[in-house]
């Protein structure tokens, strides 16, 4: 990692954090198609533009001169610190040979109740960089599409089930979009009243409650963060 300091415009370079299990029991399996995907978009991020959305905690380097102290009560604070460093028009590399190992977690319930810790940090940081949306390169590109847009998608999810619901009254295929909607909704239930170990089903479950926990974490945003402490995810251990 160290080497990309040569570069003296390189304020920071992010590790490529690969998520390991000892089994796929779970959401295991889920969660590490996810984060190879992230980490796909983060290196050609920094290819294309020398801007990574987000560094991951678990393990980059940063110049001392370029660290930003976080706020008060922010979750997130990795993200905040890599946004910091774009603000300030500096460049960070993703170095896939970098490699960290993390455990992955197993259990919805664990994974929900960190993904809604990341909701809250990602509005907080959304607020506080708002400007960064309507830069017009790549930077605002790579803002909006790999996060923003993933961010309104509980919303999103919303306007297209009520939507649906009041066309299937005219028309019969939207009674069919419906109808997929609403199972599409029911699935972390079903999932977890009859644990079927069906891979695509359990993607699907996991899209929806995913996105329950960005909901949930956007409406604590705006009631108001008191504190950012918080418990650590359970994990397998190898």
């Amino acid at each position: 990692m160290i080497r990309h300091f040569k570069n003296e415009n390189t304020a920071q370079v992010a590790a490529n954090i690969i998520k390991v299990s000892p089994t796929d029991k779970g959401i295991a399996s889920q969660e590490k198609t996810y984060i190879a995907l992230e980490n796909k978009i983060k290196y050609f991020e920094s290819v294309k533009w020398n801007v990574v959305m987000g560094a991951e905690g678990g393990c980059y380097a940063i110049r001392k001169e370029h660290f930003s102290p976080v706020p008060k009560n922010f979750y997130m604070d990795d993200f905040y610190i890599t946004l910091n460093v774009i603000e300030q028009g500096k460049e960070i590399v993703f170095d896939k040979e970098a490699i960290c190992n993390e455990d992955v977690p197993t259990e919805s319930q664990e994974e929900f109740k960190r993904k809604v810790r990341i909701s809250i940090g990602n509005f907080q940081n959304l607020n506080r960089y708002n400007a960064l949306l309507w830069k017009f390169n790549g930077i605002g590109f790579a803002f909006w599409s790999h996060k923003v847009l993933r961010w309104l998608t509980p919303f999103l999810l919303m306007v297209c089930f009520f939507t649906s619901f009041s066309l299937m009254f005219h028309d019969k295929w939207f009674v069919v979009l419906f109808s997929l909607q609403l199972f599409g909704f029911f699935t972390p239930v079903i999932d977890w009243l009859l644990n079927i170990n069906f891979s695509l089903l359990r993607f699907v479950s996991h899209f929806y409650l995913m996105n329950l926990a960005l909901l949930k974490g956007f409406i604590t945003y705006v009631k108001g963060v008191d504190s950012n402490v918080w418990q650590p995810t359970k994990r397998e251990t190898n």
